[in-house]
């Protein structure tokens, strides 16, 4: 069970889900960032990710560009995520800059293109927070 300050910050930090997405947030945070994870209600696994920071690990000039694409209203290219897991091979990442302040790392994983386009979807219509 997520401890309550914890979900506290979730729905203090993490972008709005849209309505029906059938998401919840879990949440981590270092001392100068934060990381959204979504799941599915009963399940650990993440679908979305969300990293909310100055020094995202992903390097775009070093990745596949595999799409173009839109987070939360804002043009994107979508990129290979290299790490992702076997079943997940349709893993998609991205950075967004937000508010000229933070940089948004986002990821998305997906081991069929049903999922994925399902799970774009999700992500053209969150809300950032900050």
């Amino acid at each position: 069970m997520i401890a309550p300050a914890l979900a506290d910050r979730a729905a203090e930090i993490c972008p709005l889900l849209p309505p029906g997405s059938g998401l919840t947030w879990t949440y981590a945070e270092g001392s100068d960032f934060a990381v959204c994870y979504a799941s599915a209600p009963g399940s650990k696994a993440t679908v979305l990710g969300v990293y909310l920071g100055n020094e995202p690990n992903f390097d775009p000039t070093r990745a596949t560009r595999v799409a173009a694409g839109h987070v939360a209203g804002k043009e994107v290219i979508w990129y290979r995520k290299d790490s992702a897991a076997e079943d997940e091979s349709l893993a998609r990442q991205t950075v967004i800059a937000l508010n000229g302040r933070y940089i948004a790392h986002v990821w998305v994983n997906a081991a069929t293109q049903a999922q994925l386009q399902q799970r774009l979807s999700i992500l053209e219509h969150i809300a950032f927070r900050r």
